[in-house]
């Protein structure tokens, strides 16, 4: 830049070929012989960027990665005041920025989207240094040149970088420098949020609230608002249509995709889309509720047993697709939470002798001084049974406040596990308790059975596949038909992958078959019709994982007995608790469940679930239906070394995959 003796940059000039506004018709390259030395401690790899830990690291490995690209092609690019004459720069600096993106959006959190925290210790530098002699330095706080102009910089507030060279048309005579929105700095939200690059996620699924409809359920109910979600993850408003985003196409067909229309039956109806907030082009997770009406009930003498019907939904290119079942059979079910893959109907505490939970009148019996594994077994199952009494003996239509289950915890902080069997010489107690809902105006639900089972950490698939007649095995394998049948070990590739609870005494597997194991009788129950509203019927078991008895090997041959290859729960690495039906043709409700061991902090993630199911008539091919929550944990596993054991029902991809076929799901915990 001549300043030509002047300080008003007006006067200023360019060296001839330099004008910006008058570029030389030649682009000038100098790549250097072979393919790029990318993975070199000098140019570092997609992967390592990405991976970097926090901003300063990502920052300076971008500027190896970036500086070694400008110099690999050469020529123009290789000059930092002429290599905007090589178009190639843009592909450079594109490339640069969805690196940027995608980096963002690896954070735990929020603190990469947000401008305040983004930047690490960088997040409130000001600008230094001289253009003219090359060492400026831009800080977080700098105006971005050029479309904020010459006059944007203040020494207290921004910090001055000297000898910035004027660009037009951010420059008089157009002075678009003044136009609204121009003068921001690196922390301004449009800046920091990432753009929806191809490489960015996409997802479009629908989740179920509701996936099963009974024709019992739909006497004392036909409209259910919200019943399905239809969710665009990653998607800008501008991708799907617009602000606010239009509404979905849908189709409502029976038994499969194309299949015979069944909008006159079934009525589903979208409200407006659910928005996180930001610009057009701000990536985030855009939500539909589909409510679900029954309009005609005769559509259940349309089929003998149970019928699908299949909902697809679209909007502008993308699609996603669900189905729901009707059936003639009573349809107990569990709620999801927030986040939809977490229930709100299962529980887990812990008690030490002569406690209770809050607004209980159940009693923790004292097992006495020094007691036996025996006398706190017999301890435990008492009072689990005299709990589950009591809450069956109270009401607890929709969700009543001054239920006692209504007042045990949901906080993870609140409801941590032990896996010490005594602190201080005190025995502790942990329990699970779940509540599975039903409605209908006079026909019961009777028979209905809950399982109870652990999963193990280290096998994290929780796919619940239930195929015709054959029902599922692998990690809810179980013994004998139901309703007479009990759960077993669940087992893959020879290793322990699920453990059952019971309110029962646990058979001795070390000398007898877990087939053996007396029927949990306290967990089949019958919950009766009351009309006009939802009924509530608790099931629940003593999570016995913290007692030092011996009771499978870490790789069991058959059921047991095991003999002295046997070993405690505590001692089998146990991740998930799961609640389920063992007739069901869906997969398990979950839920999140932390864990302590011993002096130390030993956590670990994982995931609980719960499906219930009825004695009524199957049909002739074995089936029996029942309606459940769909569902999964949000994370992968991750073990720590102080550890920390959460028990998440789930789903998960990332915490959100779309739906698959039905009877299937896949879950990592």
């Amino acid at each position: 830049m001549n300043h030509n003796g002047s300080s008003d940059p007006a006067n200023w000039s360019y060296p001839a070929g330099y004008n910006p506004a008058d570029p030389p018709k030649t682009v000038v390259r100098a790549k250097q012989t072979g393919a790029p030395n990318v993975g070199s401690a000098f140019w570092p790899s997609d992967s390592d960027l990405l991976n970097a830990p926090d901003f300063q690291t990502f920052d300076s490995l971008m500027n190896q990665a970036h500086g070694s690209a400008h110099g690999y092609i050469g020529g123009n690019l290789g000059d930092q005041h002429l290599l905007f004459r090589d178009p190639f720069v843009f592909f450079l600096h594109s490339n640069i920025d969805r690196l940027w993106a995608m980096w963002q959006r690896r954070g735990n959190g929020t603190e990469r989207l947000d401008g305040a925290t983004a930047y690490g210790s960088e997040g409130n530098t000001k600008g230094s240094g001289n253009v003219e002699f090359g060492d400026p330095n831009w800080g977080t706080l700098s105006p971005l040149e050029p479309w904020a102009g010459m006059n944007a910089q203040d020494q207290n507030t921004t910090g001055v970088v000297i000898n910035m060279m004027p660009i037009r048309p951010w420059f008089a005579p157009e002075n678009e420098q003044n136009l609204p929105g121009t003068n921001k700095n690196s922390q301004d939200p449009t800046v920091v949020f990432p753009p929806s690059y191809d490489t960015v996620p996409h997802s479009a699924y629908i989740v179920h609230e509701i996936d099963t409809f009974s024709d019992s359920q739909v006497q004392n109910q036909a409209s259910y608002p919200g019943a399905l979600l239809l969710v665009f993850d990653g998607f800008t408003l501008d991708e799907l249509g617009g602000n606010p985003p239009p509404a979905p196409t849908l189709s409502v067909t029976f038994d499969s995709s194309g299949g015979p229309d069944a909008s006159a039956s079934v009525q589903v109806a979208p409200e407006a889309a659910l928005t996180e907030g930001g610009g057009p082009d701000t990536p985030q997770r855009i939500t539909y509720p589909l409510d679900i009406t029954i309009v005609d009930p005769n559509v259940f003498n349309t089929f003998l047993d149970t019928r699908f019907v299949v909902i697809e939904a679209s909007v502008s290119r993308f699609s996603a697709s669900a189905f729901i079942q009707l059936t003639k059979q009573p349809n107990p079910y569990m709620l999801k939470g927030d986040p939809y893959w977490l229930s709100t109907d299962i529980r887990v505490f812990k008690l030490f002798r002569n406690g209770n939970t809050p607004g209980s009148n159940t009693i923790m019996p004292d097992p006495g001084p020094n007691p036996s594994d025996a006398a706190i077994a017999t301890a435990a199952l008492s009072y689990i049974n005299a709990l589950l009494q009591e809450f069956r003996g109270r009401t607890d239509f929709n969700n009543d406040l001054t239920h006692p289950f209504e007042q045990l915890t949901q906080d993870e902080q609140q409801s941590w596990l032990e896996q010490s069997q005594m602190i201080m010489g005190a025995p502790v107690f942990n329990f699970a308790v779940a509540k599975v809902r039903y409605r209908a105006k006079i026909t019961a639900a009777t028979g209905v059975q809950v399982f109870f089972r652990t999963f193990m950490t280290m096998r994290s698939a929780l796919d619940y596949v239930y195929v015709g007649a054959s029902p599922p095995s692998i990690n809810y394998a179980r013994s004998g038909a139901w309703p007479n049948g009990v759960p077993l070990l669940g087992s893959i590739d020879g290793d322990i992958a699920s453990i059952p609870y019971f309110a029962v005494p646990r058979i001795d597997s070390v000398n007898q078959s877990m087939t053996g194991q007396p029927i949990d009788t306290p967990n089949v129950q019958t919950i009766n019709a009351v009309a006009g509203q939802e009924n509530v019927m608790f099931f629940g078991v003593w999570l016995d994982f913290n007692q030092p008895t011996n009771r499978f090997p870490f790789n069991p041959v058959g059921n047991g007995g095991f003999g002295g290859a046997a070993q405690p729960i505590r001692r089998s690495s146990v991740g998930c608790i799961s609640v389920w039906s063992p007739k069901s043709s869906s997969s398990p409700a979950q839920a999140r469940i932390r864990f302590r061991q011993g002096p130390t902090r030993r956590r670990r993630t994982g995931c609980p679930s719960a499906i219930c199911r009825s004695t009524t008539p199957a049909t002739p091919d074995g089936r029996r239906h029942t309606r459940s929550r769909t569902a999964s944990c949000s994370s992968p596993l991750r073990l720590f070394q102080a550890q920390r054991l959460r028990f998440r029902r789930r789903q998960r991809k990332s915490r959100h995959r779309p739906l698959l076929s039905k009877g299937t799901r896949s879950t990592n915990c």
